[in-house]
């Protein structure tokens, strides 16, 4: 369980360019996330054998303004 604030960083514009062209500047504006956000992240992990294992993980973040973003993840790890 986790709490993040973000501190007057309302901005999401980012202004680009390629550098070997000078006529590609381009700008992009991504969504304004939550100041305040909760999150919630529960995960297992299942040792097979010494050296193998899976793994499986869900989290939750809801932020202040109703943002609520959801992540699943699956893994297998071989150690060699």
């Amino acid at each position: 369980v986790a709490y993040q604030h973000e501190f007057l960083d309302d901005e999401a514009d980012i202004d680009a360019q390629f550098k070997r062209y000078r006529d590609t500047a381009f700008g992009v504006s991504g969504a304004i996330g939550s100041s305040d956000a909760f999150s919630f992240a529960p995960s297992v992990t299942v040792n097979l054998s010494e050296r193998n294992s899976i793994s499986l993980g869900y989290s939750l973040q809801y932020g202040t303004d109703e943002q609520v973003n959801h992540n699943l993840n699956a893994g297998f790890r071989r150690c060699f």
